[in-house]
């Protein structure tokens, strides 16, 4: 019966890496017995002749799945999402067309860049939970293309909040609020607000605890700048703001806004009833980026308390886009929502490639 494997198409970025469709187990070597009539007695001597096996293919493969990998590198062609070229490099492979494709498509749109800062996976699967699917044969009107971290990227924002500052005073949160509310729509940012919900569970916990006595938790108002908590500015407010600021601010503050443009160009696809049933067990999305102020503030302090949970049950993918490859309106919708997704990323690596005491232009 063809199965799709439940995990499936690693773009090929980060250190987590995950199978696109898996092709089945070999089925071994198989060879041609010699017909009937060479096992007779040889005449004059005694015993049976050997068959003979020249000319036998040495291995035969049995692939599981090739019909769906098939209809999904079909509807990839007609979505313009993958190439006819790539079918003669894939040595006729339908599984090697699919992954090999997606592969190319990310690349089209950015993925050199995203691999920059955001070591992440896109994964096209027939699954989202494999403990929940197991045996369950893979429905080609049914599959995901997910988004999932193999690490989270790092990034030192206060610096960058203090040359805003000095500019404006509302700069910092203007800036803080575009590029994190960009990024927040497609993938998960671990900044100061999830630091501080961690220190409010963390209170909840040991005040149900008559034996806690006093616990000593992490101070995060104390790592946050006074200027990220100000009332962001208006698109008309920052029209009269920018022309009297430095080159290096302008750039930001439009890379910013032109980030958030992008992100917001398509609505993010609603998760099916029955994958949210399939996912109602999993962890909570793995940060693709954590926001820090300072190196090994608060903030990060409770990052790395949280991440030592982060993997104990299977987390929830960044993004789920919902795919079925028999109608042609719902894939290039999906991989329109793919290619925002890169270029977003890729949009919001450059921006952080750019600013000061950010890992890419200055050592830890």
């Amino acid at each position: 019966m063809p199965r799709l494997a439940t995990r499936g198409l690693d773009s090929g970025a980060g250190s987590r890496p995950r199978e696109a469709i898996r092709k089945a187990d070999h089925a071994g070597v198989t060879r041609t017995v010699a017909p009937a009539d060479t096992l007779t007695l040889a005449q004059g001597r005694w015993g049976w002749r050997m068959p003979h096996l020249d000319g036998a293919p040495a291995v035969h493969r049995v692939w599981r799945g090739d019909r769906v990998a098939a209809a999904v590198g079909r509807a990839m062609l007609r979505a313009k999402a993958a190439d006819a070229y790539t079918w003669t490099v894939s040595n006729n492979d339908p599984f090697q067309f699919v992954q090999t494709s997606l592969a190319r498509f990310v690349e089209r749109h950015g993925g050199q860049f995203v691999s920059d800062t955001f070591p992440v996976s896109v994964v096209l699967t027939g699954a989202l939970n494999e403990y929940v699917s197991a045996g369950h044969e893979v429905d080609a009107t049914r599959l995901f293309l997910t988004i999932d971290p193999k690490e989270a990227g790092y990034l030192v924002i206060g610096p960058t909040l203090e040359i805003l500052e000095r500019q404006h005073p509302r700069l910092p949160a203007t800036f803080f609020h575009l590029m994190s509310a960009a990024l927040n729509r497609w993938v998960r940012v671990y900044d100061y607000r999830d630091a501080l919900e961690h220190v409010e569970r963390l209170r909840d916990w040991y005040s149900a605890d008559p034996d806690a006595g006093e616990v000593e938790v992490p101070d995060v108002d104390a790592s946050v700048p006074a200027s990220a908590l100000r009332k962001p500015l208006s698109r008309p407010a920052m029209r009269r703001v920018l022309p009297g600021c430095s080159g290096d601010v302008q750039s930001w503050m439009y890379q910013a806004m032109a980030l958030e443009r992008l992100a917001t160009r398509i609505p993010r696809p609603p998760l099916p009833e029955q994958a949210q049933v399939e996912l109602s067990d999993s962890n909570a999305q793995l940060p693709c980026l954590l926001v820090v102020f300072s190196r090994r503030d608060n903030i990060e302090a409770c990052f790395d308390t949280e991440a030592e949970s982060m993997m104990e049950v299977p987390p929830e993918p960044n993004l789920i886009i919902p795919i079925n490859v028999l109608d042609e309106t719902n894939v290039r919708r999906a991989f329109a929502t793919l290619a925002t997704v890169c270029e977003t990323l890729a949009a919001a690596s450059k921006l952080i490639a750019s600013l000061p005491d950010s890992k890419f232009n200055q050592e830890a």
